[in-house]
């Protein structure tokens, strides 16, 4: 069992290195063969939900008939005290009957964010067919694995912490900022989706259909804003929740959140960065309001005119100058 941890070490190690700096990871199903030697397998697929489901069959299924497996996926975990944080969730298990399982996650702060990296303290989250007696030798072999790996083990070690304080912000946006920031495109899709009075079945499919196609978008604060609203997971599923509770009962305000928005972007980001944020939202919008035409993404689509009038106020509010979408803010803003 032991070499089976070595094994998942030596993947976590390669895990740590690939994100350190700033990559997204491509999902890793790591084995051990019958000589010990570990092998990877990087799980890329047309979408990040296809690469998911495809890399938990192999290390459900056993494909290579391996003693042991590990599955190392980049996902978000939310921690008591400091919020949801990026993490690697490293799944090991040994394939006996019965099956023994590990799993963990390694929380760390993205090379983006206003601090750099940096690399946490592992947390356990579950344990199947283990006591927590046995877990000590265990893990000296899941680290013994990691310092195999001699330039992931210094980069360990000049990178590691205890624990994440702070929730941290991204690509010079403060946490608050990054907050704000990262609503855009549900602020888009509530919008468009209910401008002719209500939100339909088809756009909710929209919706999901486009965070499987977020890797199209160039951007790559559009890329991150997506990979945290996933609907596919609980994080997703829950900031959509809470921003659906802010729209629905008119706490939301369009003029000034796009005003903020631009304010935020002309701040923070090179205006380049910023132009190709902007771009995708309406992008993304476009796609939304498709949708509801019976197409998607172009493809025999018909935007109703509520739609359209809708998405020319959103490029308006994007396209102005900070101080003038203020300006327009203001006037409309509740006394």
């Amino acid at each position: 069992m032991q070499e089976t941890y070595k094994m998942a070490g030596r993947v976590a190690a390669h895990s740590v290195l690939s994100v350190s700096g700033g990559e997204l990871l491509v999902p890793i199903y790591g084995y051990l063969t019958a000589d010990g030697k570990t092998k990877m397998v990087r799980v890329a697929s047309p979408s990040a939900e296809e690469a998911m489901a495809d890399g938990q069959k192999m290390y459900n299924d056993n494909p290579y008939q391996a003693a042991g497996g590990t599955w190392a996926v980049d996902a978000f975990i939310t921690l008591p005290d400091v919020g949801k944080v990026d993490a690697l969730l490293i799944n090991i298990c040994t394939y006996g009957e019965p099956k023994r399982e590990l799993q963990m996650a390694i929380p760390y702060r993205h090379a983006q964010s206003s601090e750099g990296f940096a690399v946490f303290k592992p947390k356990l989250t579950a344990l199947t067919n283990l006591e927590v007696s046995e877990l000590q030798p265990l893990m000296d072999a899941f680290f013994s694995g990691r310092d195999e790996h001699t330039e992931a083990a210094a980069l360990w070690q000049e990178k590691g912490q205890e624990q994440p304080t702070a929730v941290s912000g991204f690509a010079g946006f403060a946490a608050n900022e990054w907050a704000t920031l990262r609503d855009a495109p549900l602020a888009v899709f509530f919008m468009v989706g209910a401008a002719d009075g209500n939100i339909d079945a088809k756009e909710l499919k929209a919706f999901e259909k486009l965070f499987k196609e977020s890797g199209k978008y160039p951007s790559v604060l559009m890329q991150r804003v997506m990979a945290e609203l996933t609907p596919f997971t609980p994080q997703g599923q829950a900031l959509l929740m809470d921003f659906l509770k802010r729209f629905t009962s008119g706490q939301f305000n369009a003029p000034q959140y796009f005003a903020s928005i631009n304010t935020l972007l002309s701040t923070n980001s090179e205006e380049e960065s910023a132009v190709a944020f902007k771009n995708d939202l309406l992008a993304f919008g476009s796609a939304v309001a498709s949708a509801s035409g019976g197409g998607f993404l172009g493809f025999g689509s018909k935007i109703s005119k509520e739609e359209k009038a809708v998405l020319g106020v959103i490029e308006a509010l994007l396209s102005s100058p900070s101080e003038l979408g203020q300006f327009m803010a203001d006037l409309v803003r509740p006394t």
